[in-house]
């Protein structure tokens, strides 16, 4: 379909913010772990299970946007192409009939 690409670039874009939130989200858990720790509130052995929990976490999600980041291939033009497209839906529209 002609829309494809489109579709791909917002799902890529959705997955790319949801991916970054993730990230965020385990780097604040690990602070707060770290915090916790320094209060005396967990053990060293909690912190340590928690602690290597979240940063796999962290290099799984790193690695996903690396390779999200490398097959993103000129997005600049594929924007371009998308707002084109449906600039002239109409025009793609009556072809299709």
């Amino acid at each position: 379909m002609k829309f494809d690409f489109f579709i791909h670039i917002v799902f890529e874009a959705f997955v790319n913010k949801l991916m970054k939130t993730q990230l965020e989200e385990a780097n604040k858990r690990l602070s707060k772990t770290r915090l916790l720790l320094l209060c005396g509130d967990i053990e060293v052995d909690d912190y340590s299970t928690i602690k290597a929990e979240s940063e796999e976490r962290i290099n799984r999600l790193e690695a996903k946007l690396s390779a999200l980041g490398t097959n993103t291939t000129n997005i600049e033009f594929l924007w371009d192409k998308a707002i084109s497209s449906i600039s002239n839906l109409n025009v793609l529209y009556k072809k299709e009939l």
